[in-house]
């Protein structure tokens, strides 16, 4: 019992579900475009732009957060640098559906910069823990 407490203690903190969120808005934005693209039957069925735009930014502020905790404690700021990255990459991905539609030749350009920016946020989540947990 005592056991199940402490669990349950530690998994309703606000750090952990910030962490789980910020988490599984980078599988959204890592696993959408190839769900996209092997599907394409269904693809049209993921394109809603408030949901996108609530996810953004959401996850923006939510990776915002849990690395200030993070850098706060182990003083590494280059972990910003790379979530910033990410996050213009992001933003740069948005701005060019808007301008460039469904042009054929940009798609790919728009799918690299979306996969490229959740990279550079994925590579500042894993240092951020790696760097909490030395």
């Amino acid at each position: 019992m005592v056991l199940i407490a402490k669990l349950r203690s530690k998994f309703l903190t606000k750090e952990t579900w910030l962490y789980m969120a910020s988490f599984l808005c980078l599988i959204h934005c890592l696993s959408l475009p190839f769900l996209a693209v092997l599907s394409p039957a269904i693809a049209h069925r993921f394109e809603n732009e408030f949901f996108e735009y609530a996810v953004f930014v959401f996850s923006i502020l939510c990776g915002l957060y849990v690395l200030m905790l993070g850098v706060r404690v182990h003083q590494k700021k280059k972990i910003w640098l790379l979530f910033m990255i990410g996050a213009l990459l992001w933003l740069f991905h948005d701005g060019l559906s808007h301008l460039l539609g469904d042009v054929i030749t940009f798609s790919y350009l728009k799918e690299c910069l979306l996969l490229i920016g959740s990279v550079f946020v994925l590579m500042a989540y894993v240092l951020n823990h790696r760097y909490l947990h030395i």
